[in-house]
Protein backbone atom coordinates (compact mmCIF):
# COMPACT_ATOMS: atom_id res chain seq x y z
CA UNK A 1 0.00 0.00 0.00
CA UNK A 2 1.37 3.47 -1.07
CA UNK A 3 1.20 6.78 1.34
CA UNK A 4 0.81 9.79 0.13
CA UNK A 5 1.46 13.20 2.24
CA UNK A 6 -2.19 14.09 1.56
CA UNK A 7 -2.70 11.22 3.20
CA UNK A 8 -1.64 12.30 6.59
CA UNK A 9 -3.86 13.63 9.34
CA UNK A 10 -4.75 17.83 9.26
CA UNK A 11 -2.32 17.99 12.94
CA UNK A 12 0.45 16.35 11.69
CA UNK A 13 0.14 18.17 8.10
CA UNK A 14 0.08 21.36 10.17
CA UNK A 15 2.65 20.36 12.34
CA UNK A 16 5.12 19.62 9.28
CA UNK A 17 4.33 23.03 7.42
CA UNK A 18 4.87 24.95 10.54
CA UNK A 19 8.72 23.22 11.23
CA UNK A 20 9.40 23.61 7.92
CA UNK A 21 8.47 27.76 8.39
CA UNK A 22 10.59 27.44 11.82
CA UNK A 23 13.88 25.77 9.93
CA UNK A 24 14.02 27.48 6.63
CA UNK A 25 13.65 30.91 9.02
CA UNK A 26 11.06 31.96 5.96
CA UNK A 27 8.36 31.18 3.71
CA UNK A 28 10.16 30.24 0.22
CA UNK A 29 10.70 26.33 1.15
CA UNK A 30 6.79 26.25 2.57
CA UNK A 31 5.45 28.36 -0.47
CA UNK A 32 6.70 25.42 -2.74
CA UNK A 33 5.51 22.82 -0.24
CA UNK A 34 2.04 24.35 -0.16
CA UNK A 35 1.54 23.94 -4.09
CA UNK A 36 1.81 20.15 -3.63
CA UNK A 37 -2.04 19.76 -3.22
CA UNK A 38 -4.97 21.75 -1.62
CA UNK A 39 -4.33 19.44 1.88
CA UNK A 40 -0.87 20.45 1.99
CA UNK A 41 -2.24 24.13 1.29
CA UNK A 42 -4.83 24.45 3.82
CA UNK A 43 -2.19 23.43 6.61
CA UNK A 44 0.64 25.91 5.30
CA UNK A 45 -1.95 28.84 5.44
CA UNK A 46 -1.23 29.45 9.44
CA UNK A 47 2.30 29.52 8.97
CA UNK A 48 2.70 31.37 5.59
CA UNK A 49 0.43 34.34 7.07
CA UNK A 50 1.27 34.33 9.82
CA UNK A 51 3.53 37.77 9.72
CA UNK A 52 2.26 40.00 6.91
CA UNK A 53 4.10 43.70 6.23
CA UNK A 54 2.63 46.31 3.71
CA UNK A 55 6.01 47.38 2.05
CA UNK A 56 6.50 50.78 2.46
CA UNK A 57 5.40 52.97 -0.25
CA UNK A 58 3.43 55.99 -0.77
CA UNK A 59 0.55 56.64 1.96
CA UNK A 60 -1.71 55.86 -1.59
CA UNK A 61 -0.08 52.48 -2.47
CA UNK A 62 -0.07 51.14 1.16
CA UNK A 63 -3.91 51.87 1.40
CA UNK A 64 -4.23 50.46 -1.81
CA UNK A 65 -2.74 47.11 -0.81
CA UNK A 66 -4.59 47.33 2.63
CA UNK A 67 -7.52 47.30 0.83
CA UNK A 68 -6.23 44.17 -1.18
CA UNK A 69 -5.43 42.13 1.92
CA UNK A 70 -8.38 42.90 2.87
CA UNK A 71 -10.43 41.40 0.32
CA UNK A 72 -8.21 38.18 0.77
CA UNK A 73 -10.69 37.10 3.71
CA UNK A 74 -9.31 33.87 3.62
CA UNK A 75 -5.63 34.74 4.43
CA UNK A 76 -6.55 37.73 7.02
CA UNK A 77 -7.81 35.27 9.54
CA UNK A 78 -4.02 34.01 9.75
CA UNK A 79 -2.35 37.38 10.54
CA UNK A 80 -0.96 37.27 13.95
CA UNK A 81 1.75 40.07 13.23
CA UNK A 82 1.13 42.78 10.91
CA UNK A 83 3.25 45.62 10.04
CA UNK A 84 2.19 48.92 8.40
CA UNK A 85 4.60 52.15 8.02
CA UNK A 86 3.43 53.69 5.08
CA UNK A 87 6.35 56.50 3.29
CA UNK A 88 4.96 60.18 3.71
CA UNK A 89 4.78 62.20 0.90
CA UNK A 90 8.15 64.27 -0.29
CA UNK A 91 5.99 67.46 0.24
CA UNK A 92 4.72 66.47 4.07
CA UNK A 93 8.46 66.25 4.46
CA UNK A 94 9.66 69.35 3.33
CA UNK A 95 6.59 70.93 5.68
CA UNK A 96 7.48 68.61 8.59
CA UNK A 97 11.47 70.04 8.42
CA UNK A 98 9.52 73.86 8.32
CA UNK A 99 7.34 73.01 11.10
CA UNK A 100 8.72 70.77 13.49
CA UNK A 101 5.37 69.47 13.81
CA UNK A 102 5.07 65.42 12.81
CA UNK A 103 1.72 65.71 12.33
CA UNK A 104 2.07 66.77 9.01
CA UNK A 105 3.92 63.27 8.07
CA UNK A 106 0.65 61.40 8.81
CA UNK A 107 -1.61 62.10 6.35
CA UNK A 108 -1.62 65.29 3.63
CA UNK A 109 -4.86 65.11 1.39
CA UNK A 110 -3.23 64.15 -2.30
CA UNK A 111 -1.64 61.19 -0.37
CA UNK A 112 -5.23 60.56 1.19
CA UNK A 113 -6.95 57.03 -0.52
CA UNK A 114 -10.04 58.03 -2.77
Amino acid sequence: MTWHLADLNADVLASICIALHDVEEGTKSLRAFSSMNRSIRHASLPPLFRSVSVPKKPLRESAEALVALKETNSVTRYIRVFAFSPLPSHKAVQEYWTSRDPAVLVQRPEDAPD
